[in-house]
């Protein structure tokens, strides 16, 4: 009898090992791989409606016929990792092909003035100014936007540029990125990156490849 029970717990032993390698295994694909098991088609339906405001960053052209909203922002690890990686080939294929349309809406739930002011520069340099140097900034390191160095580059695109000084320095309320805040949350959205194609709601980092087979499927639907 005792050996009977001896064996039983070796197996139960053999058997929670396993589990526990498998479940390890899980995590550090997903750490490393963080789009390896999404699918595709796995989203949720949009419960409000996403607008559109004149300081949403847009890529590609109004014509397109298929349109990405997208909260977003420099301190996240997948959003940033999503600009790096994914976004210059669906830029290359989709949206400087007039298929695809991206708009940028920027959140900072947290609410750190750092990052706010960050944010806000951004949109009002990409409205008045020139968004590719900032964004790639950004994007290149988080922590930037606390720097002095990072204040000193703003001030100059304050000073070169009245209207983006105007913009910049009069809406220090943060309203636009407030009403972000607040659009996010109504819509019952969590995490980012987050993207909204037709009323579908597809939450995390997704690839190319994802992409691919996301834009067939919303094109016909």
């Amino acid at each position: 009898m005792a050996s009977d029970k001896t064996k039983t717990v070796r197996w139960l032993s053999y058997l929670i090992s396993v589990l526990l390698i498998v479940l390890i295994s899980i995590k550090l694909i997903s750490h490393f791989h963080p789009g390896l098991f999404n699918s595709a088609t796995l989203y949720s339906n949009l419960i409000g409606e996403v607008k559109e405001h004149d300081l949403d960053i847009v890529f590609g052209s109004d014509t397109a016929s298929l349109t990405v909203y997208l909260y977003s922002h420099y301190t996240c690890k997948y959003c940033v990792k999503f600009f790096q990686e994914e976004f210059p080939k669906i830029e290359e294929e989709y949206i400087n092909t007039g298929k695809v349309r991206f708009v940028l809406k920027f959140i900072e739930l947290g609410r750190n003035q750092d990052v706010l002011y960050s944010l806000q520069a951004a949109v009002c340099v990409n409205k008045y100014g020139s968004f590719e140097k900032l964004h790639k900034l950004l994007l290149a390191d988080k922590m930037v936007v606390f720097t002095q160095e990072f204040k000193n580059l703003i001030s100059g695109f304050i000073g070169d540029n009245s209207d983006v000084a105007e913009c910049i320095l009069n809406n220090n309320n943060y309203n636009y990125l407030y009403a972000n805040n607040r659009e996010f949350m109504q819509l019952g959205l969590k995490g980012t990156p987050t993207f909204i194609i037709n009323k579908h709601v597809y939450s995390g980092y997704r690839s190319y490849r994802d992409f691919e087979k996301i834009f067939d499927k919303e094109s016909v639907e």
